[in-house]
């Protein structure tokens, strides 16, 4: 997650970052475990 802060200095960007990289991990979850 440093890295994002680094790449993307704008919190805007960087909390829409964060919510793709979340929401990226949710799917990667549900779709180890249906």
């Amino acid at each position: 997650m440093t890295i994002s802060w680094t790449l993307y200095p704008t919190p805007l960007v960087t909390f829409r970052s964060t919510f793709k990289f979340l929401d990226w991990e949710k799917t990667k979850y549900l779709e180890q475990y249906p």
